[in-house]
């Protein structure tokens, strides 16, 4: 199986919402046995970001953001990417390294069962957590007829 762009992005989106503690602590010893190259070791930059007002008008320079940047190439040749924002390193070449096994089929079950999957439920239990504390708060208004004038 050849993972496709949206395959990617969504293993993305899931490593990138979780953050480097999580990521780390759910990788932690599943690459001991793997030899990986560093094609780009990490390294942390800036990158200007741009917003638009109310979601669809001109763009403008919003501000910048640090983001850090990695590149390996792993045991069977298949190149890992990470982008995130922040400015750890040990995240970053994390994210590369599984990005690079789980593009491999023969790895990518495992991979993604191990790391990805966990991740996402950990994340929609987060979620639900997040929703539950706002319903809480919410307020119902409503407006009572008081006959006519």
């Amino acid at each position: 199986m050849t993972p496709t762009t949206s395959d990617r992005q969504r293993w993305f989106a899931v490593l990138a919402r979780s953050g480097a503690d999580k990521v780390l602590e759910m990788s932690q010893g599943k690459f001991n046995d793997e030899e990986f190259h560093i094609v780009k070791a990490p390294e942390s930059g800036m990158v200007q970001i741009r917003g638009r007002a109310g979601g669809n008008g001109d763009a403008f320079n919003m501000g910048d953001m640090t983001v850090t940047r990695c590149i390996v190439r792993g045991p069977d040749d298949h190149y890992g990417h990470a982008v995130l924002a922040g400015r750890s390193k040990d995240y970053a070449l994390c994210v590369a390294q599984i990005d690079a096994l789980l593009q491999n089929p023969e790895r990518h079950r495992d991979c993604y069962d191990s790391i990805i999957s966990p991740l996402q439920a950990w994340l929609e239990t987060q979620e639900a957590e997040r929703q539950a504390r706002v319903s809480e708060t919410q307020v119902n208004f409503f407006t009572l007829v008081r006959g006519e004038n």
